[in-house]
């Protein structure tokens, strides 16, 4: 099969449409393979996804081969991709496990409209927990951690019973006005160098705890570049994610 691996702030995926039911692949044996950085081809997932007349379906498996419900920077790549194909108009629909996100490609960004953020009613010692299509927690240290912290924590908290399907954790600070800092570890993955709908819960948080006012853009940085957020404070709202999404190579695997 053909493949092309993208990375969007940093956060990589390999990219292939998705396979007819005939060949009876195991996606997530898949992504396990083609995720392996020495032995594969190297990434934080997998994305497959099929074209239609008005937008495309979408699918995200996660390096461990956890198949999850949303990845911003994933959906923004294929949105790209089959956008630069011309297998999808440069505005549509996409379908996902999480429910239809519009897209928008315009002067070589994709913005999505996510659905508004669900805030869970868990207890996290300094910090928020919040799904924006993937779930998260929003931690606020007085510094970003170091590598002995943080790949202690962050997997335990990843894995805490309060959180049956696992959670992403991002260490957040404000850094500036309407701007934020993140360390990214994502579940299934690890660390990473960028989660979309990560900034997104970090943003939200932020506002929603007045760290950061909803009147502008709030720009998120990470270790593989910034993303900007737009969201008007009010739950019932839906969170406009907009950022770059780059093809790295395309191959046969």
């Amino acid at each position: 099969m053909t493949f092309t691996k993208m990375q969007a702030v940093g956060n990589d995926f390999v990219v292939i449409e998705e396979p007819d039911s005939s060949q009876n692949l195991d996606l997530a044996a898949l992504a396990i393979t083609v995720c392996d950085r020495r032995f594969g081809i190297g990434a934080d997932g997998l994305l497959t996804y099929t074209a239609t007349q008005t937008g495309l379906t979408f699918r995200i498996f996660n390096a461990d081969g956890s198949e999850d419900t949303m990845c911003g920077n994933g959906l923004r790549c294929v949105v790209m991709l089959a956008a630069l194909r011309g297998q999808v108009p440069s505005q549509g629909i996409a379908q996902t496990p999480s429910g239809d996100i519009p897209y928008v490609l315009e002067k070589g960004e994709v913005t999505l409209t996510l659905p508004p953020p669900r805030f869970w009613d868990v207890s996290v010692p300094g910090g928020s927990t919040v799904d924006t299509g993937s779930l998260h927690t929003v931690l606020w240290p007085t510094s970003l951690p170091d590598d002995a912290a943080f790949f202690t924590d962050s997997p335990l908290l990843e894995s805490a019973p309060c959180f049956p399907e696992k959670t992403s954790v991002m260490w957040t600070q404000v850094a500036g006005k309407s701007q934020l800092s993140l360390r990214i570890w994502e579940r299934g993955v690890g660390e990473t160098l960028g989660c979309g709908t990560g900034a997104c819960a970090a943003a939200v948080v932020a506002i929603s705890e007045g760290k950061v006012s909803p009147q502008e853009p709030v720009h998120v940085t990470s270790k593989g570049g910034t993303l900007t957020i737009t969201w008007d404070g009010y739950e019932g709202s839906p969170i406009l994610l907009t950022g770059p999404a780059q093809t790295v190579f395309s191959g046969t695997l």
